[in-house]
């Protein structure tokens, strides 16, 4: 059985302006939690427990989800099928929150945070089990950073 994790979890915020990035999740709060796969379905993992995965880690960490307020927690997964033994896996992970545009007032979508990671495995079982090691992975960069930019007092 042949298994290689390649993960990339990478904190990024917007580097244009000096200093944003240790300030960007600062005060944010996180009103929902979603896990979505497309075109097709990780083999042995549903949405329905991908969502219930990352909600786990946040009250692990004491990071509240309080519905309809605050940003959108994101992590998608693609999945690429060749009909082949493998299983191909690709994630993204990004906090969405509502902006306001200075110049115009505009309200607009905003990425506060993003990480990531894919998993390549030879049979659907491995795969489930990376594919919740690379979400794993990802809430652990999320919650870091988080934890990070609201200290508990």
């Amino acid at each position: 059985m042949r298994v290689m994790i390649s993960a990339c979890l990478v904190a990024s915020a917007v580097v244009a302006m000096a200093g944003i990035e240790h300030t960007i999740l600062h005060g944010v709060s996180v009103g929902a939690l979603r896990f979505t796969v497309f075109p097709d379905q990780v083999p042995a993992l549903t949405e329905e427990e991908g969502n219930a995965l990352m909600q786990s880690r946040l009250d692990d960490a004491g990071i509240p989800v309080t519905p309809g307020d605050g940003a959108t927690l994101w992590i998608r997964a693609t999945v690429f099928s060749d009909n082949s033994a493998l299983c191909s896996v690709s994630l993204e992970g990004q906090l969405v929150e509502e902006a306001t545009l200075l110049r115009n007032g505009l309200r607009v979508p905003a990425d506060s945070w993003h990480g990531g990671g894919s998993v390549l495995t030879t049979t659907d079982a491995d795969c489930a089990q990376h594919v919740r090691k690379a979400i794993n992975r990802a809430m652990d960069d999320f919650i870091e950073m988080h934890g990070a930019m609201n200290p508990k007092q």
